[in-house]
Parts: structure tokens; C-alpha cells; sequence
């Protein structure tokens, strides 16, 4: 089984856990490795969508050469069965032979299993690749990376309140403070955060987290807290919020 790491920085495992360098090094292979992964869930790709993402101002006859080698280097790298054709015209990945986080993430939330789905969640999706001449592939990037980012904040932020309303408190603090790495300017997990810390006596760390998100929050959007978190900020400064 080959590892396909692409949520954080980018990794590819063959089945003995050697690092395949010649996939991740080809910023264009890994990339198609990546969209194919992904894609593979929704059945074959077309191979004129992918000419048109990879290679859009190349001419036919050419890009499908450059598809065609990429692909021979990528199986020679992965091995003959990972991708597979459908005719001339299909291409994808077989799931049995190939294990992408990004894909199973996604599946384990969709069985609502939040708490595995988040181990995998080790970063955005392919951070910082650059694919020169790829503007179609970098739009889908984009938005697959703030579709599976959203879906990480809110899986977060729904184990953080649940835990909070169940009492537990550790975790309730754990889980706020992934999802502020997440989205630094999510007030509502700040105030999660800052009323799981009043409730257990720890004014001190939630006011502390207060002004420290109304510190990010003034730098980077030029924006205050909401009127409900500085009256939560205040009501624990002044011990109104008490634990229990």
C-alpha cells in the first residue's frame, strides 16, 4: 500500500515505509498524483480535464506526450497497479493500492469519527506547491483546501463544545485550542475556551486568552472582539463566572 500524504507538508511511502523522493521532488507529478487521489473517490478522470488543468497552453499532441510521461515516471515510482486506465480516455487510482490522509479524513468524518479524522489533519492541503502555468489545478487546490480546513475547524470546535457541556474539561480545552490553531479568529471557540478556563478557576489563563486573540485579532484584521466575548473577558475578570 502506498502513503499519500498531502494535509501538511507533502510525503509518499512505498509499502516498506521508504520515502519515494522522485514523486514529492516533481512538484507537477505529485500534483496530478494528488487531484487523481482525491478525484478517485467520484470514480475515473477524463484524461482531456486533466491536459486542460496540467497543460493548458500546451497544444494536444503535446500535452498528452507530457500526461503520458508523467504518468510512466509515476509508475514506475509507485509501481504498474496504482494508476489505473479506462480505455484511452479515463485515468484514476486504485484505493486498494494507494492511501491518501486528504481521502480519508474525509471519510472518517463522513462516518462521524472526528477525534481519528483530526490525527490525520496535520496542515493545509499541499502547502506552498507551485505549479507553474496551472492556474485551473491552483483554483481547485484553493478551494479544496478551504473546503477540508472548514470541515477540520468545525469537527474541532463541535468536539470542544461537547465536551464542554458534558463537563469534560481538559478536553473541552484541548479541542478549543486545535481549533483556534485552525482559525485564530474563531470567537466561539475562544469563548469556549475562556469559559471552560473561568468554570475550573483558571480566571488567569482565560483572561490571558482573551487578550491574546484580541491582540491577534487588532494586528492581523484590524477588528475588536465582539460585545459577547468582552463581556464574558470581563465577567470572568471579575469573577463572575464561577467554577462549577
Amino acid at each position: 500500500m502506498i502513503e499519500l500524504r498531502i494535509l501538511g507538508t507533502p510525503d509518499v511511502r512505498d509499502d516498506s515505509g521508504g520515502e519515494l523522493r522522485s514523486v514529492v521532488a516533481q512538484p507537477k507529478r505529485l500534483a496530478l498524483l494528488a487531484y487523481l487521489a482525491l478525484a478517485s473517490h467520484r470514480g475515473f478522470c477524463r484524461r482531456d480535464v486533466l491536459l486542460g488543468l496540467f497543460w493548458p497552453e500546451a497544444g494536444t499532441e503535446r500535452a498528452r506526450g507530457a500526461l503520458r510521461q508523467a504518468v510512466h515516471h509515476l509508475r514506475k515510482a509507485l509501481g504498474p497497479d496504482v494508476l489505473v486506465s479506462r480505455g484511452d480516455s479515463d485515468l484514476g487510482v486504485d484505493p486498494a493500492r494507494l492511501r491518501c490522509d486528504a481521502c480519508e479524513f474525509s471519510r472518517l468524518l463522513d462516518e462521524g469519527r472526528p477525534e481519528e479524522a483530526l490525527c490525520l489533519y496535520q496542515g493545509v492541503l499541499l502547502p506552498g506547491l507551485d505549479v507553474a502555468g496551472t492556474d485551473g489545478f491552483e483554483r481547485w487546490v484553493d478551494r479544496e483546501r478551504e473546503r477540508l480546513a472548514e470541515r477540520a475547524e468545525r469537527a474541532a470546535l463541535a468536539l470542544a463544545t461537547s465536551a464542554a457541556r458534558e463537563g469534560r474539561g481538559p478536553e473541552a480545552v484541548e479541542w478549543a485550542r486545535r481549533t483556534l490553531a485552525l482559525s485564530p479568529g474563531n470567537e466561539r471557540a475562544l469563548r469556549c475556551l475562556m469559559e471552560t478556563l473561568g468554570r475550573s478557576g483558571d480566571g488567569t489563563g482565560a483572561v490571558r486568552a482573551f487578550r491574546l486573540f484580541a491582540r491577534w485579532l487588532r494586528t492581523e484584521l484590524d477588528m475588536e472582539p465582539s460585545t459577547e466575548t468582552r463581556a464574558l473577558a470581563e465577567a470572568i475578570a471579575q469573577e463572575r463566572l464561577l467554577p462549577g
